[in-house]
Protein backbone atom coordinates (compact mmCIF):
# COMPACT_ATOMS: atom_id res chain seq x y z
CA UNK A 1 0.00 0.00 0.00
CA UNK A 2 1.56 3.34 -1.02
CA UNK A 3 1.82 6.21 1.47
CA UNK A 4 -1.04 8.29 0.03
CA UNK A 5 -3.45 5.36 0.10
CA UNK A 6 -2.28 4.44 3.59
CA UNK A 7 -2.84 7.94 4.96
CA UNK A 8 -6.39 7.88 3.54
CA UNK A 9 -6.89 4.46 5.12
CA UNK A 10 -5.56 5.80 8.44
CA UNK A 11 -8.29 8.46 8.41
CA UNK A 12 -10.92 5.73 8.03
CA UNK A 13 -9.69 3.41 10.78
CA UNK A 14 -11.62 2.88 14.00
CA UNK A 15 -9.08 3.00 16.84
CA UNK A 16 -9.61 2.27 20.53
CA UNK A 17 -7.00 3.06 23.19
CA UNK A 18 -7.22 1.35 26.58
CA UNK A 19 -5.31 3.31 29.22
CA UNK A 20 -4.75 1.87 32.69
CA UNK A 21 -3.95 4.70 35.08
CA UNK A 22 -2.82 5.34 38.61
CA UNK A 23 -1.86 8.88 39.61
CA UNK A 24 -1.11 8.80 43.35
CA UNK A 25 -0.45 12.52 43.87
CA UNK A 26 -0.76 15.87 42.09
CA UNK A 27 2.96 15.96 41.26
CA UNK A 28 2.43 12.84 39.06
CA UNK A 29 -0.29 14.40 36.90
CA UNK A 30 2.32 15.05 34.22
CA UNK A 31 2.62 11.27 33.66
CA UNK A 32 -1.01 10.98 32.60
CA UNK A 33 -1.22 14.26 30.71
CA UNK A 34 1.96 13.48 28.74
CA UNK A 35 0.43 10.22 27.47
CA UNK A 36 -2.94 11.75 26.58
CA UNK A 37 -1.24 14.70 24.85
CA UNK A 38 0.74 12.23 22.72
CA UNK A 39 -2.52 10.55 21.73
CA UNK A 40 -4.30 13.80 20.92
CA UNK A 41 -1.37 14.95 18.80
CA UNK A 42 -0.68 11.78 16.80
CA UNK A 43 -4.01 10.00 16.40
CA UNK A 44 -6.69 11.29 14.05
CA UNK A 45 -9.83 9.45 15.13
CA UNK A 46 -10.02 7.33 18.26
CA UNK A 47 -11.93 6.47 21.41
CA UNK A 48 -9.92 6.60 24.64
CA UNK A 49 -11.01 4.44 27.59
CA UNK A 50 -9.29 5.20 30.90
CA UNK A 51 -9.48 2.89 33.91
CA UNK A 52 -8.36 4.50 37.17
CA UNK A 53 -7.06 2.68 40.17
CA UNK A 54 -8.04 5.06 43.04
CA UNK A 55 -5.97 8.18 42.42
CA UNK A 56 -5.63 11.79 43.47
CA UNK A 57 -8.86 13.76 42.78
CA UNK A 58 -6.93 16.14 40.55
CA UNK A 59 -6.52 13.30 38.04
CA UNK A 60 -10.28 12.84 37.78
CA UNK A 61 -10.71 16.56 37.27
CA UNK A 62 -8.11 16.52 34.50
CA UNK A 63 -9.78 13.57 32.76
CA UNK A 64 -13.12 15.35 32.88
CA UNK A 65 -11.46 18.39 31.35
CA UNK A 66 -9.93 16.29 28.55
CA UNK A 67 -13.28 14.62 27.86
CA UNK A 68 -14.73 17.95 26.73
CA UNK A 69 -12.30 18.08 23.79
CA UNK A 70 -11.58 14.44 22.85
CA UNK A 71 -13.50 11.16 22.82
CA UNK A 72 -12.68 9.95 26.32
CA UNK A 73 -14.56 7.84 28.85
CA UNK A 74 -13.18 7.06 32.29
CA UNK A 75 -14.14 5.15 35.41
CA UNK A 76 -12.69 4.35 38.83
CA UNK A 77 -11.95 0.74 39.74
CA UNK A 78 -14.32 -0.51 42.48
CA UNK A 79 -12.51 -0.89 45.80
CA UNK A 80 -13.06 -4.66 45.97
CA UNK A 81 -11.38 -5.12 42.58
CA UNK A 82 -8.24 -3.05 43.18
CA UNK A 83 -4.92 -4.91 43.14
CA UNK A 84 -1.41 -3.48 43.43
CA UNK A 85 -0.68 -3.23 39.71
CA UNK A 86 -2.12 -1.83 36.52
CA UNK A 87 -4.14 -5.04 36.03
CA UNK A 88 -7.28 -3.80 37.82
CA UNK A 89 -7.15 -0.45 36.00
CA UNK A 90 -6.92 -2.31 32.68
CA UNK A 91 -9.91 -4.40 33.74
CA UNK A 92 -11.92 -1.23 34.43
CA UNK A 93 -10.98 0.31 31.08
CA UNK A 94 -11.88 -2.91 29.26
CA UNK A 95 -15.33 -2.79 30.85
CA UNK A 96 -15.79 0.67 29.30
CA UNK A 97 -14.61 -0.69 25.95
CA UNK A 98 -17.00 -3.61 26.25
CA UNK A 99 -19.96 -1.26 26.72
CA UNK A 100 -18.89 0.84 23.72
CA UNK A 101 -18.16 -2.13 21.45
CA UNK A 102 -21.87 -2.90 21.31
CA UNK A 103 -22.16 0.07 18.95
CA UNK A 104 -18.80 0.03 17.15
CA UNK A 105 -16.19 -2.52 16.04
CA UNK A 106 -12.60 -1.34 16.24
CA UNK A 107 -9.86 -2.13 13.74
CA UNK A 108 -7.04 -1.87 16.29
CA UNK A 109 -6.86 -1.57 20.07
CA UNK A 110 -3.89 -0.05 21.94
CA UNK A 111 -3.14 -1.13 25.54
CA UNK A 112 -1.00 1.36 27.49
CA UNK A 113 -0.59 2.48 31.10
CA UNK A 114 0.85 5.31 33.19
CA UNK A 115 4.36 3.90 33.40
CA UNK A 116 6.47 5.87 35.87
CA UNK A 117 3.76 7.19 38.16
CA UNK A 118 5.16 5.10 41.01
CA UNK A 119 8.53 3.94 39.67
CA UNK A 120 9.63 7.37 38.37
CA UNK A 121 10.86 5.71 35.17
CA UNK A 122 10.06 8.82 33.16
CA UNK A 123 12.69 8.36 30.47
CA UNK A 124 11.51 4.83 29.85
CA UNK A 125 7.91 6.03 29.54
CA UNK A 126 9.07 8.51 26.90
CA UNK A 127 10.66 5.60 25.04
CA UNK A 128 7.40 3.65 25.21
CA UNK A 129 5.50 6.66 23.90
CA UNK A 130 8.01 6.97 21.08
CA UNK A 131 7.49 3.36 19.99
CA UNK A 132 3.73 3.16 20.40
CA UNK A 133 2.26 6.66 20.16
CA UNK A 134 4.44 8.97 18.08
CA UNK A 135 3.94 7.26 14.68
CA UNK A 136 1.05 4.87 15.24
CA UNK A 137 0.29 4.44 11.54
CA UNK A 138 3.86 3.22 10.91
CA UNK A 139 3.54 0.75 13.77
CA UNK A 140 0.32 -0.91 12.64
CA UNK A 141 1.70 -1.37 9.14
CA UNK A 142 3.57 -4.31 10.65
CA UNK A 143 0.26 -6.17 10.69
CA UNK A 144 0.52 -6.23 6.89
CA UNK A 145 3.71 -8.31 7.05
CA UNK A 146 1.81 -11.50 7.78
CA UNK A 147 -1.91 -12.25 8.02
CA UNK A 148 -1.17 -14.44 11.06
CA UNK A 149 -0.03 -11.47 13.17
CA UNK A 150 -2.61 -10.51 15.79
CA UNK A 151 -0.56 -8.53 18.32
CA UNK A 152 2.39 -6.14 18.16
CA UNK A 153 4.53 -5.54 21.23
CA UNK A 154 8.10 -4.76 22.16
CA UNK A 155 10.83 -6.24 24.37
CA UNK A 156 9.46 -9.72 23.83
CA UNK A 157 10.20 -12.41 26.39
CA UNK A 158 10.22 -16.16 25.84
CA UNK A 159 9.45 -17.84 29.15
CA UNK A 160 8.84 -21.52 29.57
CA UNK A 161 8.87 -21.49 33.37
CA UNK A 162 7.95 -19.14 36.22
CA UNK A 163 10.28 -18.99 39.21
CA UNK A 164 8.69 -20.56 42.28
CA UNK A 165 6.19 -22.69 40.37
CA UNK A 166 6.47 -26.39 39.59
CA UNK A 167 4.24 -25.97 36.54
CA UNK A 168 5.51 -24.28 33.39
CA UNK A 169 4.68 -20.68 32.52
CA UNK A 170 2.80 -22.00 29.50
CA UNK A 171 0.59 -24.37 31.51
CA UNK A 172 -0.11 -21.73 34.20
CA UNK A 173 -1.12 -19.10 31.65
CA UNK A 174 -3.26 -21.62 29.77
CA UNK A 175 -5.00 -22.56 33.02
CA UNK A 176 -5.82 -18.94 33.86
CA UNK A 177 -6.98 -17.93 30.39
CA UNK A 178 -9.01 -21.13 29.94
CA UNK A 179 -11.01 -20.16 33.04
CA UNK A 180 -11.87 -16.88 31.35
CA UNK A 181 -12.21 -18.25 27.80
CA UNK A 182 -13.42 -21.85 28.21
CA UNK A 183 -14.51 -22.03 24.57
CA UNK A 184 -10.90 -21.42 23.38
CA UNK A 185 -9.16 -24.05 25.53
CA UNK A 186 -8.07 -26.09 22.50
CA UNK A 187 -5.60 -23.31 21.55
CA UNK A 188 -2.36 -23.02 23.55
CA UNK A 189 -0.32 -20.04 24.66
CA UNK A 190 3.18 -20.67 23.30
CA UNK A 191 5.41 -18.79 25.71
CA UNK A 192 6.20 -15.36 24.18
CA UNK A 193 4.77 -12.12 25.53
CA UNK A 194 5.66 -8.39 25.47
CA UNK A 195 7.11 -6.88 28.63
CA UNK A 196 5.83 -3.70 30.31
CA UNK A 197 2.15 -4.16 29.34
CA UNK A 198 2.19 -1.95 26.24
CA UNK A 199 0.92 -3.59 23.03
CA UNK A 200 -1.53 -3.35 20.13
CA UNK A 201 -4.18 -5.93 19.22
CA UNK A 202 -6.12 -6.44 16.04
CA UNK A 203 -9.60 -5.28 16.90
CA UNK A 204 -11.22 -8.56 15.86
CA UNK A 205 -9.40 -10.38 18.68
CA UNK A 206 -10.59 -7.97 21.36
CA UNK A 207 -14.13 -8.10 19.95
CA UNK A 208 -14.04 -11.91 20.12
CA UNK A 209 -12.61 -11.82 23.64
CA UNK A 210 -15.35 -9.48 24.84
CA UNK A 211 -17.99 -11.75 23.31
CA UNK A 212 -16.48 -14.99 24.62
CA UNK A 213 -15.11 -14.06 28.06
CA UNK A 214 -16.96 -15.00 31.23
CA UNK A 215 -19.04 -12.03 32.39
CA UNK A 216 -17.42 -11.98 35.83
CA UNK A 217 -14.05 -11.20 34.23
CA UNK A 218 -15.24 -7.61 33.89
CA UNK A 219 -16.80 -7.30 37.34
CA UNK A 220 -14.86 -9.38 39.88
CA UNK A 221 -11.40 -9.23 41.47
CA UNK A 222 -8.97 -10.99 39.11
CA UNK A 223 -6.88 -12.45 41.92
CA UNK A 224 -9.74 -13.99 43.86
CA UNK A 225 -11.87 -15.02 40.87
CA UNK A 226 -9.14 -16.60 38.73
CA UNK A 227 -5.67 -18.12 39.09
CA UNK A 228 -4.20 -14.72 38.18
CA UNK A 229 -1.51 -12.52 39.69
CA UNK A 230 -0.48 -8.86 39.45
CA UNK A 231 1.26 -9.52 36.12
CA UNK A 232 -1.92 -10.67 34.40
CA UNK A 233 -2.00 -7.92 31.74
CA UNK A 234 1.71 -8.23 31.04
CA UNK A 235 2.05 -12.01 30.72
CA UNK A 236 -1.39 -13.64 30.57
CA UNK A 237 -3.72 -11.31 28.69
CA UNK A 238 -1.51 -10.98 25.56
CA UNK A 239 -1.76 -14.77 25.21
CA UNK A 240 -5.32 -14.43 23.93
CA UNK A 241 -3.74 -13.69 20.55
CA UNK A 242 -2.76 -17.39 20.51
CA UNK A 243 -6.18 -18.43 21.78
CA UNK A 244 -7.63 -17.01 18.56
CA UNK A 245 -5.07 -18.72 16.33
CA UNK A 246 -2.81 -15.71 15.65
CA UNK A 247 0.78 -14.81 16.53
CA UNK A 248 2.88 -11.96 17.90
CA UNK A 249 5.24 -9.49 16.22
CA UNK A 250 7.72 -7.01 17.69
CA UNK A 251 8.20 -3.33 16.95
CA UNK A 252 11.97 -3.59 17.10
CA UNK A 253 13.44 -5.14 20.21
CA UNK A 254 13.66 -8.31 22.26
CA UNK A 255 14.43 -8.74 25.93
CA UNK A 256 17.20 -11.19 25.07
CA UNK A 257 19.50 -10.55 22.09
CA UNK A 258 19.34 -14.21 21.10
CA UNK A 259 15.63 -13.84 20.19
CA UNK A 260 15.86 -12.22 16.77
CA UNK A 261 13.06 -11.29 14.34
CA UNK A 262 13.97 -14.30 12.21
CA UNK A 263 13.86 -16.58 15.24
CA UNK A 264 10.47 -15.18 16.23
CA UNK A 265 9.10 -16.12 12.82
CA UNK A 266 10.40 -19.65 13.29
CA UNK A 267 8.86 -19.88 16.77
CA UNK A 268 5.53 -18.65 15.43
CA UNK A 269 5.72 -21.21 12.63
CA UNK A 270 6.59 -23.97 15.11
CA UNK A 271 3.38 -23.22 17.02
CA UNK A 272 1.21 -22.89 13.88
CA UNK A 273 2.55 -26.16 12.46
CA UNK A 274 1.78 -27.88 15.75
CA UNK A 275 -1.95 -27.17 15.32
CA UNK A 276 -1.93 -24.23 17.76
CA UNK A 277 -0.49 -26.41 20.52
CA UNK A 278 2.54 -25.41 22.52
CA UNK A 279 5.40 -27.85 21.81
CA UNK A 280 6.61 -29.68 24.90
CA UNK A 281 9.70 -28.56 26.75
CA UNK A 282 12.01 -30.99 24.96
CA UNK A 283 10.82 -29.71 21.58
CA UNK A 284 11.63 -26.15 22.65
CA UNK A 285 15.08 -27.20 23.86
CA UNK A 286 15.77 -28.91 20.54
CA UNK A 287 14.52 -25.85 18.69
CA UNK A 288 16.90 -23.54 20.55
CA UNK A 289 19.77 -26.02 20.26
CA UNK A 290 19.38 -25.98 16.46
CA UNK A 291 18.66 -22.27 16.06
CA UNK A 292 20.35 -20.50 18.98
CA UNK A 293 22.91 -22.75 20.68
CA UNK A 294 24.03 -19.89 22.97
CA UNK A 295 20.51 -19.49 24.37
CA UNK A 296 20.18 -23.27 24.68
CA UNK A 297 23.43 -23.54 26.64
CA UNK A 298 22.38 -20.65 28.88
CA UNK A 299 19.12 -22.44 29.75
CA UNK A 300 21.04 -25.66 30.52
CA UNK A 301 23.59 -23.73 32.61
CA UNK A 302 20.81 -22.07 34.64
CA UNK A 303 19.21 -25.47 35.22
CA UNK A 304 22.53 -26.92 36.42
CA UNK A 305 23.03 -24.02 38.84
CA UNK A 306 19.50 -24.46 40.19
CA UNK A 307 20.12 -28.20 40.62
CA UNK A 308 23.40 -27.52 42.47
CA UNK A 309 21.61 -25.12 44.83
CA UNK A 310 19.03 -27.80 45.63
CA UNK A 311 21.78 -30.36 46.33
CA UNK A 312 23.66 -27.92 48.58
CA UNK A 313 20.52 -27.12 50.58
CA UNK A 314 19.70 -30.84 50.90
CA UNK A 315 23.20 -31.72 52.10
CA UNK A 316 23.18 -28.81 54.58
CA UNK A 317 19.78 -29.88 55.90
CA UNK A 318 20.98 -33.51 56.28
CA UNK A 319 24.22 -32.50 58.04
CA UNK A 320 22.45 -30.12 60.41
CA UNK A 321 19.90 -32.76 61.35
CA UNK A 322 22.60 -35.39 61.90
CA UNK A 323 24.60 -33.04 64.14
CA UNK A 324 21.56 -31.70 65.96
CA UNK A 325 22.05 -28.14 64.71
CA UNK A 326 19.09 -25.89 64.00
Amino acid sequence: MNDKRFIFWWFCLKIAIVLASYIPSPDKLLVGSEIIDHIAKNFISYDLFVGCNPSTPEWYYLLEKYSKNISLKWAITPTDNVIDSDASAYQTALKLLKDRSKQIEYDYVWFIHTKGSTSNQHEFRKELCHHFLEKPYDTIRKFDLDSNIGLIGNWLRFQHEITGHSSSCISLVNKTINQILPTRSSYDFFGIYPLYSWYIFKGEIIKSFIDDAQDNFFTENLLSEYDADRYFFERDFPSIVNKYGLTIETISQFEHPSITPNLLKKLNRLWLNNNYQSPNKNAYLLFFFLNRPYYFLKMIFNKMNAFKRVIKRSVKYFVNNRTGKD
